[in-house]
């Protein structure tokens, strides 16, 4: 029991060690094929997303949290508000 309890603790370790990629979507728009070729350096594309609402963050592409957009310590930041439930099987 000794050697399995060991084994529990290193792959706790290195799962708590492990790089996960995380995904932050701001806002999503539509824009035409036109419009896409002519961006140009400056121009500034809306959404209808407000600027406070709560934005999805993905965990390995499954929404695992909601966040608010901000800065800290004049970085960009995400503050997270909510934690989702976990999907149901």
């Amino acid at each position: 029991i000794q050697g399995r309890a060991e084994s529990v603790e290193e792959l706790s370790r290195r799962l708590r060690s492990a790089v996960v990629g995380l995904e932050v979507c701001l806002a999503q728009a539509r824009i035409t094929t036109g419009e896409l070729i002519g961006l140009q350096l400056g121009d500034v594309i809306t959404t209808e997303q407000d600027a406070g609402s709560p934005i999805s963050v993905r965990v390995e592409g499954v929404p695992k949290f909601r966040a608010v957009a901000g800065a800290h310590n004049g970085h960009k930041a995400i503050r997270i508000e909510e934690v989702l439930d976990k999907p149901r099987s």
